[in-house]
């Protein structure tokens, strides 16, 4: 997973770099954060100041997906293992 530089959270190329690594386009990161993507596109542009939140939405975001991931791979408690032969 992708961890973030939390000393350069606020520039715009670090976003980028961020939603390169973790491989989610502009409009998949507004629709998490709730915002537009235009607003997105803004702070990745230099147009409008990232704001202090956006450290914490995205390591909330990641710390999502790797529970997700995790659960993904552990087994359903219902299923019962098959017999030995």
């Amino acid at each position: 997973m992708a961890r973030i530089n939390r000393n350069r959270v606020g520039d715009p190329e670090s976003l980028r770099r961020w939603r390169a690594r973790n491989n989610w386009p502009q409009q998949q990161l507004a629709d998490a954060l709730g915002i537009h993507v235009r607003t997105v596109s803004k702070w990745e542009n230099g147009d409008m100041a990232i704001p202090p939140y956006l450290k914490l939405a995205l390591e909330a975001l990641e710390r999502r997906r790797k529970d997700a991931e995790a659960a993904a791979r552990m087994p359903d408690p219902g299923e019962q293992p098959l017999p030995s032969s």
